[in-house]
């Protein structure tokens, strides 16, 4: 993520100096939704984590196990987590 926001504070300020305006635009644009995507991201592992560690229905290493899959995997594991582990052992 850091490289990512390096590479474009790069762009930005060679843009800067030329007389480009649409490309500038452009570039702040895909910096913005970049940065929407990343804070939604974290927003969503967060909202994870927590439902995880709230969670009365698994164990204690079958919440570790849960959270493991979200923080390696985040958008899998969340979304995961938010489509079949939270559910599954409501059901079961």
């Amino acid at each position: 993520m850091i490289i990512l926001l390096d590479k474009y504070s790069a762009v930005l300020a060679a843009a800067a100096t030329e007389d480009n305006t649409p490309q500038l635009i452009v570039t702040i644009v895909l910096f913005a939704a970049l940065a929407v995507a990343a804070a939604a991201l974290l927003a969503l592992v967060i909202a994870a984590l927590l439902s995880i560690a709230r969670s009365t229905s698994y164990s204690g290493i079958e919440k570790v196990c849960w959270a493991g899959i979200v923080i390696i995997f985040p958008l899998v594991g969340s979304l995961g987590w938010f489509g079949v582990g939270r559910r599954m052992r409501e059901v079961g």
